[in-house]
């Protein structure tokens, strides 16, 4: 009997959906990482003190990979109480874009008003790493992208200009990048929950 799947596409990682195979064989391969790694680095002013939890898309409609990744400035604040760490400066979430996943650029994309620095690629101010998910079939075209991460859940029509809500009230303080995914009907968003110690 044919095992149902979606219209996504599929990963074909073991036999689940292989209804038959001739000729074929699977060989695994060990993953390497491009001698050019990093890829994109640190050469904004609003990415001194930091540049982590990349989430990236590949966008068949604009034929290239976008990537929204998390920067912070260099603000250092030595916390009286604990002289040893230095507290971040403000928190980021930035744009880039590639035709090939290996040349990057950061287009000046962010509006006025989410940073004092001009031509910026600042696209969430104050966001704390997020996930990116594109949903084309979203009815609501000012929805088709969507992004949760730190306290922010957010909609967006093109992946650049956001309207964000907090959601603190729902996941209570978190970090780290969160998984989001879209299954049977319904958004899941996986968060790493910060509680005190009792």
């Amino acid at each position: 009997m044919p095992e149902p799947i979606s219209h996504h596409a599929q990963l074909f990682l073991d036999d689940h959906l292989i209804g038959d195979q001739v000729n074929l064989c699977r060989e695994m391969q060990q993953p390497v990482k491009h001698p050019d790694n990093p890829l994109f680095g640190q050469d904004r002013p609003w990415e001194a003190q930091c540049l982590v939890y990349v989430s990236v898309l590949f966008d068949e409609d604009g034929d290239r990979f976008r990537c929204w990744y998390m920067a912070a400035e260099a603000f250092r604040q030595i916390l009286p109480d604990q002289p040893e760490i230095a507290k971040l400066g403000k928190y980021y979430v930035c744009y880039a874009e590639s035709i090939d996943g290996i040349h990057w650029t950061k287009p000046a994309v962010g509006r006025s008003g989410l940073s004092d620095h001009a031509g910026h690629n600042i696209v969430i101010p104050g966001g704390h790493g997020v996930c990116v998910l594109k949903t084309p079939d979203d009815p609501d075209p000012r929805r088709r992208y969507k992004a949760v991460g730190g306290n922010v859940v957010a909609c967006s029509p093109d992946g650049i200009a956001w309207t964000l809500r907090d959601w603190a009230d729902a996941v209570g303080k978190n970090d780290t990048c969160p998984s989001l995914v879209q299954w049977e009907g319904q958004y899941l968003a996986y968060v790493r929950n910060q509680e005190d110690d009792p």
